[in-house]
């Protein structure tokens, strides 16, 4: 997840041009270090960048608005694949699928998962 936000907020701040305007970025806290590292590694660390992790991050306006988004395209994705595979993801268990579909619709490095693919 400290790779995602990472990765996430340098393509973002790829789209902004001048270097020297100030930008503050709020995300909700979950590993400090991890995402620190993360945020080095992906030279997101600069003086024109404020980066604050916060446990009440979802009390910030964007931070609501960008869960209330993700959760929209998190629904719109699980309707498709339901479509698409002829299942109901949201009252079925991994159990009861089709073990032939199971790597397009679980994570399947779970261990859950890899053992119902054995």
């Amino acid at each position: 997840m400290a790779w995602a936000h990472a990765t996430a907020i340098k393509d973002v701040l790829s789209l902004v041009s001048d270097e020297s305007t100030k930008i503050k970025i709020i995300i909700d806290k979950f590993d400090a270090e991890k995402t620190d590292l993360r945020l080095q590694r992906a030279k997101v660390k600069q003086p024109n960048i404020e980066v604050i992790q916060s446990s009440k991050g979802d009390t910030e306006l964007p931070v609501s608005a960008a869960s209330i988004l993700a959760k929209h395209s998190f629904e719109e994705r699980v309707d498709q694949l339901n479509e698409k595979f002829d299942v109901d993801l949201r009252n079925n268990v991994p159990e009861s699928l089709d073990r032939e579909k199971l790597p397009y619709l679980a994570k399947t490095h779970f261990k859950n998962i890899l053992k119902l693919l054995e």
